[in-house]
C-alpha cells in the first residue's frame, strides 16, 4: 500500500515488521471458550499424585488449552477412564473407541 507523502503512483512496499504491526488477530471473537473444570475441581480416584497417569495429565493440560466444546465432551468421557494406568490399560478399547468417535 502507498504511503502517505510518497508521490502518486510510486508504490513503496512497507517492511514485514509495520504489515505485522497492522494485523489485529484475537481469536476470543472467533471461538466460543467452554468454561472447563480446573485439574483440582475434578474428581481424583488415584490416591496419590504419582498414581495419575501421563495421559491422565496430558488430558488436563489440553482441557485447559482447548476449550472447544468437542474437545471437552471427549475429555468429559475420557476422565473417569483414564486416572491411573491400571484404570487406562483396563479401559483401553474404549478410550479408542471413544478418540475414534470425537476425531
Amino acid at each position: 500500500a502507498p504511503l502517505e507523502g510518497s508521490m502518486p503512483g510510486k508504490h513503496r512496499f512497507r517492511p514485514l515488521a509495520e504489515r505485522l504491526a497492522d494485523i489485529d488477530v484475537n481469536i476470543s471473537r472467533n471461538i466460543e471458550f467452554v468454561n472447563v473444570p480446573a485439574d483440582d475441581d475434578i474428581d481424583r480416584s488415584a490416591e496419590k499424585e504419582s498414581d495419575r497417569s501421563h495421559f491422565a495429565e496430558l488430558l488436563a493440560h489440553w482441557a485447559q488449552r482447548n476449550r472447544t466444546q468437542d474437545f471437552a465432551d471427549c475429555a468429559a468421557e475420557l476422565r473417569p477412564m483414564s486416572k491411573s494406568l491400571p484404570m487406562l490399560v483396563f479401559n483401553l478399547g474404549a478410550i479408542v473407541d471413544i478418540l475414534l468417535r470425537h476425531a
